[in-house]
């Protein structure tokens, strides 16, 4: 696999795609128009996968792992189909070498990340985040923004992996609007019995339908 290359981190001017008219659908340019987007892919590999700069970082190094297998939503992850198990392990893979290549570079070796989803994205496609978990980044702006990646909405792939290993699906459940929102809102997930009902809603929400999806734009520059 190709070497990684050189790493900005969140205080560096980091480019982003121009979201136009369907800002939902802005990812997509990366694999639509590489070409375009030189400054802000940083790795394609030949396991089908395209590594991009979150666009506004929650953390000193955020970056979005982009299937190039077109999936738009984890409620396509099916344990037999197409998107399943081995798909998950190869992202998962690539995730792991990601990050044993940012562990390389000096600026970030001390640097701890995690890989998952959000529970309901605001984005398509499908994307994983490897973000590290310093969370330093003046573009958290609210607690929405701190609480998008440090509360059961972020969902560790390990976590996605034993749920479709477990049901062979997400689920079908749609958590309400209030609930969602509870879980984004509160400032800290310190009582138990808050955490658990978080944790609750978990898997829940990640297969909520499209509608719940407008919940909370997670990823806005707002």
């Amino acid at each position: 696999m190709s070497s990684l290359r050189l790493v900005k981190t969140c205080q560096d001017e980091i480019q982003k795609v121009a979201p136009g008219p369907r800002w939902r659908e802005a990812l997509y340019q990366y694999l639509r128009h590489p070409d375009r987007h030189r400054d802000a892919i940083i790795h394609k590999s030949q396991e089908g996968f395209t590594t991009v700069y979150d666009g506004y970082p929650k953390a000193t190094v955020h970056l979005l792992i982009l299937p190039d297998q077109r999936i738009k939503t984890p409620q396509q992850l099916d344990r037999s189909g197409e998107f399943g198990t081995s798909f998950l392990r190869r992202v998962h893979k690539y995730a792991g070498w990601l990050i044993g290549e940012l562990h390389k570079q000096e600026h970030l070796r001390e640097l701890e990340f995690k890989i998952g989803i959000h529970a309901v994205p605001s984005m398509e496609p499908l994307h994983v985040h490897v973000i590290s978990t310093d969370m330093r980044s003046n573009r958290i702006k609210h607690k929405k923004h701190w609480n998008s990646f440090t509360t059961p909405f972020f969902v560790e792939l390990t976590q996605v992996e034993d749920i479709l290993e477990r049901d062979g699906e997400l689920g079908r459940e749609t958590p309400s609007h209030g609930e969602a929102s509870h879980v984004m809102t509160l400032s800290v997930l310190q009582d138990t019995s808050i955490r658990s009902s978080a944790e609750n809603l978990t898997c829940a929400m990640i297969c909520s339908a499209t509608r719940a999806v407008e919940i909370s734009v997670l990823d806005s520059p707002n």
